[in-house]
């Protein structure tokens, strides 16, 4: 789990190095086979008037659509923009190496891994469609046309990029949790389950943030807690049965929870569990149902600021 998170970050850093890379020119080039190929037939001329891509296979369907100034995950959720560039990235960059050689295409029939086709709409027109698979050792991307497949590559990366047509409903979800910036904030209230009297609500005023009783408030560390939480990042969204042992956990009374609420008046909770044993990422549950993997170094500053520790000694 943790490690396809960290070959999926990888690949996210490479293809946005290439972003920023101008577009290749069309040309036709001959393959190591001396077959003519056009390189570019699955590339997106202009990504600019992409506003819908669909990925469908393995009978999941996933539709990311731009609406409103942001990208949306099957009409529930935003989107992370990181992964959207990296789509992009893909999208107007991909290159076709080869043709797939007869056992190639042999084993892509055979396969064990479901085909993508993937779908790229600028309005109601489609403006490119491919269907896409990896080989089984996850080392090269297969891109399918009129029936002929191609090995295909981002030029200059060894990355696997069919892989990231495998990304799963939760994957495309923004990971930042909040849309905002602290200084949006209405009102946090911090709560600890074992001890109550540790608790705090950071409000609003008239010019600037406060805590209720509290005179010598040490701003810095309040402003501190506001950004650290304004900024938390989920590392991994996970379901309910998708691990037995956060499963577990997430039946346990939670002893951290903050509630937090924005200038229109809209609230998000989130509470955090025990840690099990030395793991490196602490569960959380965002609204009382989305439960979500929290790193660590993350987390610890956060839940150790206490009522006692934000008064002025």
């Amino acid at each position: 789990m943790i490690q396809r998170k960290k070959n999926i970050q990888l690949l996210l850093l490479l293809l946005l190095l290439i972003a920023a890379v101008s577009a290749t020119p069309f040309v036709l080039q001959k393959s190591s086979s001396n077959v003519v190929i056009d390189k570019d037939m699955f590339k997106v001329e202009d990504i600019s008037v992409v506003d819908k891509i669909e990925i469908e296979g393995g009978g999941v369907a996933t539709m990311l659509v731009f609406d409103n100034g942001k990208w949306r995950v099957n009409d529930k959720f935003d989107a992370d923009p990181q992964r959207i560039d990296v789509l992009f990235s893909i999208i107007g960059k991909v290159e076709a190496q080869r043709p797939a050689t007869l056992e190639e295409n042999k084993q892509i029939v055979k396969g064990s891994v479901p085909l993508k086709t993937v779908r790229v709409f600028a309005g109601d027109v489609l403006v490119q469609s491919f269907k896409v698979v990896g080989n089984q050792s996850n080392t090269l991307s297969y891109f399918e046309q009129d029936g002929q497949y191609y090995v295909t590559h981002i030029p200059g990366y060894a990355a696997y990029i069919a892989g990231y047509f495998d990304l799963q409903e939760k994957d495309w979800r923004n990971s930042f949790v909040f849309a905002n910036a602290w200084s949006t904030l209405q009102k946090m209230a911090v709560g600890f389950t074992q001890r109550p009297s540790d608790g705090f609500t950071i409000e609003h005023g008239l010019n600037n943030y406060y805590i209720d009783g509290i005179e010598n408030l040490d701003t810095a560390k309040m402003y501190g807690l506001m950004e650290r939480i304004s900024f938390l990042q989920v590392a991994e969204y996970i379901e309910k049965n998708e691990f037995k042992q956060y499963d577990s956990l997430s039946k346990t009374q939670p002893p951290y929870q903050v509630v937090v609420e924005d200038l229109s008046g809209k609230k998000l909770t989130i509470e955090f569990f025990n840690r099990i044993g030395e793991d490196a990422f602490a569960l959380g549950r965002i609204d009382s149902t989305q439960l979500a993997l929290f790193g660590m170094k993350q987390i610890a500053p956060i839940v150790k600021v206490r009522r006692p520790g934000l008064i002025l000694k």
